[in-house]
């Protein structure tokens, strides 16, 4: 294992847990989860600075300037270097834009281990497909881990642990 810090990157359609996902690691197991900054407006029982950090599309920065950005349904998101610092592992939520943008320009800094989040029995994976049908979805092989979140919450977690914990020291916590 290598002494870089390690970002949980996760990855699923709407709904399938990911960020359930993010959430147990952050208060199960004391992972940090890096919330995003986005241009989209505030949905209704969304909290800034939990679900996103909501601001005007006049406070984008310079994307040069970005960890990791992408534009989804019009909208902009992106996080700031400044987020990852001081981090030894932490859990990010984000698309697979987001995700090739990590790869691309931040693996020599960080390990990145990508975590695909699945769920057969998604109510919205019908609407995902049909609008993910242009866009280039990677093969579940890319993955580093791909979790199935088809049975209980806490099948689920547990699965989480053992898969994610065989490529980190998570096990171990």
């Amino acid at each position: 294992m290598t002494n870089k810090p390690i970002i949980l990157a996760i990855v699923g359609a709407s709904g399938s847990g990911k960020t359930s996902l993010s959430l147990f690691l952050q208060h199960r197991l004391n992972i940090p989860t890096i919330v995003s900054y986005t241009t989209r407006p505030m949905r209704e029982g969304e909290v800034d600075g939990v679900d996103h950090i909501f601001v005007g599309i006049e406070d984008c920065p310079d994307f040069r300037d970005t960890f990791a950005s992408t534009i989804f349904g019009g909208y902009h998101y992106w996080t700031t270097p400044a987020q990852f610092e001081g981090k030894s592992i932490m859990s990010y939520v984000v698309d697979e834009k987001g995700l090739q943008d990590l790869q691309d320009s931040w693996s020599d800094k960080y390990t990145i281990i990508s975590i695909l989040v699945k769920r057969s029995n998604n109510p919205t994976e019908a609407k995902r497909q049909e609008r993910d049908r242009n866009r280039n979805l990677n093969p579940e092989d890319s993955y580093d881990v791909v979790l199935e979140n088809n049975a209980t919450i806490q099948e689920f977690y547990r699965q989480a642990i053992l898969k994610i914990g065989e490529k980190t020291a998570l096990n171990r916590k």
